[in-house]
């Protein structure tokens, strides 16, 4: 009883130095107080998401991503024999088949880079492009909380 009673004394000593940011949708926007990385965020605060809708991935959206699956049915194919970009199954030179189609450059709600489908499609498989989204991800976060 007396060690559960110095454990929770523990944690809200612990807890009673950090504070929340006006932000109460993301924890991982905590702010630390005293010590070396007082005052600095580990993530900004992101704005709420788009539906997928909202971002462009409509029904137009899914018929043309079919077709151009349906002409380029394996991981890592892109028009007029492009290279790839990071698609571990062509370096691989494993035969996946494409279950998705990325957007090479991340389009951010370009219009007319969500549309390239000759410079910025690629077919991918899900494991490859989750990869690769992940990795745009982080490096997307690295830059915002260094600029």
């Amino acid at each position: 009883m007396i060690a559960q009673r110095r454990a929770a004394e523990t944690l809200a000593a612990v807890l009673s130095e950090r504070t929340v940011p006006p932000s109460h949708k993301s924890l991982c926007t905590m702010r630390i107080v005293g010590g070396p990385q007082a005052d600095t965020w580990s993530v900004p605060p992101r704005e709420p998401q788009k539906s997928a809708f909202q971002r462009g991935y409509t029904k137009a959206w899914s018929k043309a991503a079919k077709a151009f699956r349906l002409k380029y049915p394996l991981c890592g194919m892109r028009p007029d024999h492009q290279p790839p970009v990071m698609s571990e199954c062509d370096q691989l030179e494993r035969s996946t088949p494409a279950t998705l189609v990325d957007h090479v450059v991340p389009h951010r709600g370009d219009h007319t880079r969500f549309w390239d489908e000759q410079g910025n499609w690629q077919s991918l498989c899900f494991r490859c492009h989750t990869r690769k989204t992940a990795a745009e991800d982080a490096a997307f976060a690295e830059a915002n909380v260094k600029g």
